[in-house]
């Protein structure tokens, strides 16, 4: 192999750590999506969020807290019962020899309105509402961590996808480098401890070879399986990682907002508001429930009866009602006051909750900002050492020209230099830039157009 092949190598090789160092460019934050960044994989985005797991739950979700909110609101309204009967009956008294039969028609219809329950009533309708409205933000949260968790894992898919090209290439590379060394020991230009390190180094390249290709079909699978999407659509996978903005004065800025205000915002953060809210309208139906309750009442009633066998007078009688019905849950063994301080405890829970929540949706934001930081500090050390490795590529090449080494271990020696250099820059910039800023995303909440006041 020549040392022009291998300069060229290098030099493509160079040319694309500078690209993917410089991974700063076009979008921030809201950007990094899975279809924005990669406008190829929309129609995976698009089925994820039809039809991954985590998204049916939240639709089914909201199905039932749209049931239960009716439920609770149907408890304010009034309510009409009625009842009709018809039947024939047979009869002995003693004034009447024999058995007398007749036929009996009734109905009756009774409407109720609850007037006074101590707004308890209100405050069930209200729970609902809530429950609710935290179903609704739960899809719009769902939808959105989809999205982004998308971007994540089809990073790591397409990250995996050129680890196996890139190991099958190494591969190949390893084995042109055996034959040379085989040819060279042959001829006496390659000693036999260069012959044993191309022969190992041949079968550290078929292991990773190997480990490399299963590591991706296994994330691939994993992948169809938890967004449910097709394989169709993978297809569609972008030869090129996108590119997308790591500016670290943006993010800080980002998070200071969100730690002084927009963190109320949160989906945990109004989660927890909403439980909140819900216990505190428990409290106000649990105390109800030892106290008078008073409805409106109002009906009519009619009974019928024709005799059919005798001279027996028919009967009519037909009756209407109207006025107020005070209902008494006078002692129940103590079951209201244990219930009022169950609900107080989770009122107070929930309260718990929501205070520290701010704090700890703060420290993981700041968390994956020094992990960002970090992710910048070893792309500049990576750069810098791919710096010192092409100086001593460079020296390593006079050598060859000067007939110093032979152009087996100059090949080793470039070779082990670019390998290093595309696995750091793979890292630092592909993985950790592009992942940790959509994490941070997902962490710092979908962004509402109307902010806190």
């Amino acid at each position: 192999m020549s040392s022009s092949f291998i300069r060229d190598v290098l030099r493509s090789l160079f040319g694309l750590s500078l690209t993917i160092a410089c991974i700063i460019r076009p979008s921030f934050a809201e950007e990094l999506l899975a279809d924005k960044l990669m406008p190829e994989m929309a129609d995976a985005v698009a089925q994820a969020v039809q039809y991954s797991d985590s998204m049916m739950e939240a639709v089914f979700q909201l199905g039932r807290a749209e049931a239960d909110a009716d439920i609770r609101a149907a408890r304010t309204y009034p309510v009409v019962n009625g009842f009709s009967q018809y039947h024939g009956q047979w009869e002995q008294r003693d004034e009447v020899s024999g058995t007398q039969f007749s036929r009996r028609f009734l109905y009756g219809l009774t409407l109720r309105k609850p007037i006074y329950h101590w707004g308890a009533l209100e405050a069930n309708k209200r729970i609902g509402e809530i429950l609710l409205q935290s179903a609704n933000k739960n899809l719009d949260t769902r939808r959105h961590f989809v999205r982004s968790e998308c971007l994540r894992r089809l990073l790591y898919l397409s990250i995996a996808e050129r680890e196996s090209q890139f190991a099958e290439s190494t591969l190949d590379f390893r084995k042109q480098l055996l034959e040379q060394s085989e040819t060279g020991q042959a001829e006496g230009v390659a000693t036999l401890q260069e012959l044993e390190t191309a022969r190992m180094n041949q079968r550290n390249a078929y292991q990773a070879s190997l480990g490399a290709r299963n590591h991706y079909r296994n994330a691939r699978h994993k992948f169809l399986k938890d967004f449910s999407v097709s394989e169709e659509v993978l297809a569609k996978l972008p030869e090129e990682l996108p590119k997308a903005e790591l500016d670290l004065i943006k993010w800080r800025e980002r998070i200071d907002v969100f730690q002084k205000k927009t963190y109320r915002n949160h989906p945990e953060y109004t989660a927890a508001e909403d439980a909140v809210k819900v216990q505190e309208n428990q409290i106000l139906i649990d105390r109800a429930r030892n106290r008078p309750t008073v409805d409106l009442v109002a009906g009519v009633n009619q009974d019928d009866t024709t005799h059919l066998l005798t001279e027996l007078d028919d009967r009519f009688r037909q009756i209407y009602f109207g006025g107020v019905r005070v209902s008494w849950n006078i002692f129940d063994g103590y079951e209201t006051r244990g219930r009022v301080e169950l609900a107080r405890t989770l009122r107070d829970q929930a309260l718990n909750k929501k205070k520290r929540l701010a704090h700890k949706l703060s420290q993981d934001a700041l968390q994956l900002l020094h992990e960002l930081e970090n992710c910048q500090a070893r792309m500049n050390a990576g750069k810098e050492m791919f710096d010192w490795k092409a100086e001593r590529f460079r020296k390593a090449e006079r050598s060859f020209e000067l007939g110093q080494i032979s152009e087996t271990e100059l090949a080793h020696h470039g070779y082990d230099f670019a390998y290093e250099e595309y696995q750091a820059v793979l890292e630092n910039a592909r993985c950790l830039a592009l992942i940790l800023q959509a994490e941070l995303l997902t962490t710092l909440g979908q962004p509402r157009k109307k902010p806190v006041q």
